[in-house]
């Protein structure tokens, strides 16, 4: 804008020559001429600031442009930096376990209120019979000569062995007390129900007053009497002991 008020005293100057006289052709024509070249010039300084200012508008659009160019790429990448931080973040905190819920408790097994069975042995000279209470034969018995517990596989409690010289009684655990379920015999002085002293005999001897076993192996012979069994265990067909014990067990 300043350059454009250059041309007013160039204009002042041409109509002071035209003022003071002298040849009015020549003077037109050097007024004309003078006044000619000022525009000239003025029109070109303004022409070229016009321009300056142009390319300078031109420019500063352009760095704005860039900027928000620049400012809009870099957005997302910063988006995405934080997005990942987040991930990794996320990523790394640790998950909990699940706790492994523990196995549960097998059930004792229920056992039936025991009854007795016909099968027993005597000894001592007292009936005893399978599924008895053991605090009821122990009186009968006196005093033991080995005594064993053990915790039960199948019940709830501990499987006991009473020991009398030669002769084992187990029992099994019960909620109202131990149980006999089996009586083992190797003490050849004692005889079965019917009078026969196993021990020490042939197996073919039993057979020949019992039969043939229910059951057998290459030594063990088993004979089933109801819920109970007698058993004989040989060694080269020969009886080394025997025993009454309950089915079920």
């Amino acid at each position: 804008m300043k350059k454009a008020f250059g041309i007013f005293p160039v204009l002042m100057i041409a109509l002071a020559l035209t003022a003071c006289g002298g040849n009015k052709t020549d003077n037109t024509e050097a007024t004309t001429e003078a006044v000619s070249e000022a525009v000239s010039e003025a029109s070109t300084e303004v022409g070229s600031e016009q321009t300056t200012l142009a390319v300078s508008t031109q420019a500063a659009t352009q760095a704005t442009t860039n900027a928000q160019t620049q400012t809009t790429t870099k957005a997302p990448a910063a988006k995405t930096a934080t997005k990942t931080s987040v991930s990794t973040a996320s990523s790394s905190t640790p998950i909990p376990a699940v706790p492994t819920p523990a196995a549960p408790t097998p059930a004792p097994r229920v056992i039936p209120t025991p009854t007795k069975k016909d099968l027993g042995l005597t000894l001592k000279g007292n009936k005893i019979l399978l599924n008895t209470n053991m605090s009821e034969v122990a009186p009968l018995l006196g005093s033991t000569t080995n005594y064993a517990e053990e915790p039960s596989k199948e019940f709830s409690g501990k499987e006991k062995t009473f020991t009398y010289g030669l002769v084992n009684i187990y029992t099994y655990p019960h909620s109202t007390g131990d149980y006999i379920d089996e009586i083992e015999i190797n003490d050849p002085a004692i005889t079965t129900d019917t009078g026969l002293a196993p021990i020490g005999m042939n197996i073919s001897e039993v057979k020949a007053v019992y039969g043939e076993p229910s059951f057998f192996d290459s030594s063990f012979y088993v004979y089933e009497a109801g819920d109970c069994y007698t058993y004989y265990s040989t060694e080269n067909d020969i009886v080394k002991y025997w025993g009454v014990v309950l089915g079920y067990i």
